[in-house]
């Protein structure tokens, strides 16, 4: 049932609304297989009042136990700076500053943004070309990649596929909304 209902599907990201909704699928799954096994089972008695007052309980020891864990998390995150993901982008488009914009708004999705890496253009806020972006990975520590197809040839798009699926980088595309 967990796995149909995706309840263990939580991400960084992952709003609490989300969380509520995947508890209350969950919890009708649950209450569904609950009441359909009696009939089958010919030794237990039924009792609807004793099986309301179960999955009330049940219900609420989650939703109390998933709301600690979730808003637990977060916290530790920005207090002690610890579980936090290394990110870079590889791109100087709008879509790339709207996602860095993210990262440093949302410190508790525990994001750290190293920067911009370019060859169609150069400013301040670009590190440097796609050529160094290796070996700034792995001194950095980079977690997770994120890349602007426009700006990128498919050659080096697929050196960079390679690189990051050997050194266990996650590799993430931003879509183009021209492109899409």
């Amino acid at each position: 049932m967990s796995f149909f209902s995706k309840l263990y599907s939580v991400y960084r990201f992952t709003s609490p609304v989300e969380i509520l909704t995947k508890v209350a699928k969950q919890f009708v799954l649950f209450l569904l297989f609950t009441i359909a096994f009696f009939p089958f089972y010919k030794k237990a008695i039924f009792s609807g009042s004793a099986i309301a007052l179960y999955l009330s309980l049940l219900l609420l020891v989650i939703l109390i136990f998933k709301s600690l864990l979730f808003f637990y998390i977060k916290k530790y995150r920005l207090i002690t700076g610890n579980n936090f993901r290394n990110t870079v982008i590889i791109g100087y488009t709008r879509e790339a500053i709207d996602l860095k914009n993210i990262f440093e708004n949302r410190p508790d999705y525990g994001y750290h943004f190293k920067g911009f890496f370019s060859d169609k253009k150069e400013n301040e806020n670009i590190i440097g070309k796609s050529d160094v972006i290796k070996e700034f990975c792995l001194t950095e520590k980079i977690d997770e990649i994120y890349c602007s197809l426009n700006e990128i040839s498919n050659d080096k798009l697929k050196d960079l596929i390679l690189f990051t699926d050997q050194n266990k980088i996650e590799l993430k595309f931003i879509p183009d909304t021209k492109a899409i």
